[in-house]
């Protein structure tokens, strides 16, 4: 059983005990949002920007949203039950926060957002990726993008295509799939940002308009970068333009900087960029603990 701790609209039990209403909007109609935070050495990470973008996401998607101080109450209560109940500390944890529509099996409300969300989270420990794959890298395959431009820019919890791809990557000996938009330009993986090296060593990633999720840890990369004197450039890569393209990584919360060795058949030489994923993780942690909350 998975180890962990969560808490139910206010109730707290361990992760396997903890139980959702059977007609929650999100188990029935896929009506809810999430955000995954890290929790570093007893501190919340980027809790504002987590918080700003779920208020984003529940306005559009017509959920109402909780209080942000009964958020962060809860969010303190299952990290700490996590910590007791922890076999080991965990200098590292993840803490998922979920947002549904309430609890109803009608499709539509009259006053959807007058409807008491059901606010639910779970706290565990992760070991983080292996310095063994941080040293290689990850290979992507590249997969047509199927999700709809109506939901990309909120963190819904509907992955269903996310996982599709994932598994079919997997199945083909890869360890991740990146999209490829009607328009042949690569956006994002499964689960994280596309960060490349052009031609001219300038760190990129895709225009999120319409492409991809505004991520938190993007934005922590891009400030933390800012203060060295250094910017991140929103370009479009198309898929048939790799040759131009120095390396990659992708970005994400509880894995910082990620190298990628290889999209499909083309390979980057990983080994010679060492030194800039390093200093590139290493502002980041700094910049992730600078905007961190005491928990």
């Amino acid at each position: 059983m998975e180890s962990g701790s969560a808490v139910v609209n206010g109730y707290l039990s361990t992760l396997g005990e903890a139980k959702i209403p059977l007609l929650d909007k999100g188990f029935l109609f896929g009506s809810s949002l999430f955000e995954t935070l890290l929790v570093l050495n007893g501190r919340i990470v980027l809790w504002n920007e987590h918080m700003q973008r779920l208020a984003y996401g529940a306005q559009k998607a017509l959920i109402s949203m909780p209080s942000e101080s009964r958020i962060l109450n809860d969010a303190r209560r299952v990290i700490q039950h996590n910590i007791r109940s922890s076999e080991q500390t965990s200098h590292k944890m993840q803490l998922r926060i979920m947002l549904t529509g309430g609890t109803s099996a009608a499709l539509w409300e009259d006053l959807p957002t007058e409807l008491e969300p059901n606010l639910m989270m779970f706290c565990r420990n992760i070991p983080g990726i292996s310095p063994e794959t941080y040293r290689q890298g990850i290979r992507l395959q590249s997969q047509p993008e199927l999700r709809s431009l109506a939901t990309i820019d909120i963190k819904s919890s509907n992955y269903l295509l996310q996982m599709k791809a994932l598994a079919e990557a997997r199945k083909n000996g890869f360890d991740d799939a990146i999209f490829v938009g009607s328009d042949g330009d690569f956006s994002e993986s499964t689960t994280a940002s596309f960060l490349w090296i052009n031609s001219n060593s300038n760190l990129c990633t895709c225009p999120t308009f319409q492409k991809c999720l505004s991520g938190t840890t993007l934005l922590a990369l891009r400030n933390a970068l800012a203060k060295c004197g250094q910017q991140i450039l929103e370009k479009a890569l198309p898929a048939s333009s790799m040759n131009h393209t120095l390396g990659a990584a992708i970005l994400s919360s509880t894995r910082g900087v990620v190298p990628v060795r290889s999209i499909d058949a083309y390979n980057f030489d990983v080994d010679s960029l060492q030194s800039e994923f390093s200093k590139w993780n290493e502002i980041l942690l700094a910049e992730q603990l600078e905007n961190s909350l005491e928990i």
